[in-house]
């Protein structure tokens, strides 16, 4: 870890106001930007290959909402204790005087919501279901749930294994109302299980619940639950049925039912039922 130059950083900001200057990257270009945080494409003269720069912004005229420095400090904290081949890996972190940042794994190859987007075959579909599970159990051992798993947090190496990113709202179960005021909704609408919908207190088994609708998502190229508003998504996950899968899937039928039961009680256990439900299918 280490604090930036600051008369580097004065100097590059003159010339690249877009970029935190921060010694040993190089600023290729900007791959998402948010009122509170931005992900950047750098170059590591350390290691000699491109490399991700998530930054919280921090100064008096950030928007970074109350608890976000805390977030964000957490993630970067949970990605340094977990290690695992489809868990990203950190390489670096630190702050400058308006910013802290954190550095890891770039993936060129995208993320499992462009590959959805071009559908998948049924093989495929289960050999990333079954990949994705392999890093919950990671997650899972670890205490965690990870809170906000979602195609777009699924990014592709260029052999077709995945990695799971973004750990900001991960958070020890036994602390499943820390951090959060009740009632307040943190995750993606059409990923969201109907509990944490509810700001309610979440486990693992929410995860699962979000893993259930990816893998409907790549068996049909359709979200399970949809809506024209947030509020419309939400309610979808409530209160709608769980939707039956085309003949040609109806297979895994018992699988979707037991990973995307409204009441968590409901659903299965762990990861590893999960697992062992698809291993009794013939695919």
């Amino acid at each position: 870890m280490r604090e930036t130059d600051k008369s580097a950083q004065s100097g590059r900001v003159k010339a690249q106001p877009s970029f935190p200057a921060i010694a040993g990257y190089r600023f290729l270009q900007t791959i998402a930007r948010s009122l509170k945080s931005e992900i950047h494409v750098a170059w590591s003269e350390e290691l000699g290959h491109n490399v991700a720069v998530k930054v919280l912004r921090t100064g008096p005229l950030s928007s970074a909402e109350a608890g976000e420095e805390e977030r964000f400090e957490r993630e970067r904290e949970l990605l340094t204790r977990i290690k695992h081949p489809a868990i990203v890996d950190i390489y670096d972190w630190g702050h400058g005087e308006d910013f802290r940042y954190i550095v890891t794994e770039y993936f060129a190859s995208g993320s499992l919501e462009l590959r959805i987007r071009n559908l998948m075959t049924m093989k495929d579909s289960v050999d990333i279901f079954l990949q994705i599970a392999g890093a919950l159990v990671a997650v899972h051992a670890a205490g965690l749930a990870h809170r906000d798993l979602k195609p777009a947090n699924v990014m592709m190496r260029p052999d077709g294994r995945i990695v799971l990113i973004d750990f900001g709202l991960a958070k020890h179960v036994e602390a499943a109302t820390q951090l959060t005021s009740a009632g307040e909704v943190r995750g993606s609408p059409y990923y969201i299980s109907p509990e944490q919908a509810e700001g309610a207190p979440v486990d693992q088994r929410s995860d699962l619940y979000s893993l259930g609708v990816i893998f409907y998502e790549m068996l049909t190229g359709k979200r399970p639950f949809r809506g024209s508003t947030v509020i419309a998504i939400i309610q979808s996950h409530r209160n709608d049925p769980i939707p039956v899968l085309p003949d040609e899937l109806a297979r895994f039928q018992p699988l979707i039912d037991g990973l995307l039961a409204k009441n968590p009680a409901e659903r299965f256990p762990s990861v590893a039922t999960a697992v062992a439900e698809l291993a009794k299918m013939k695919v």
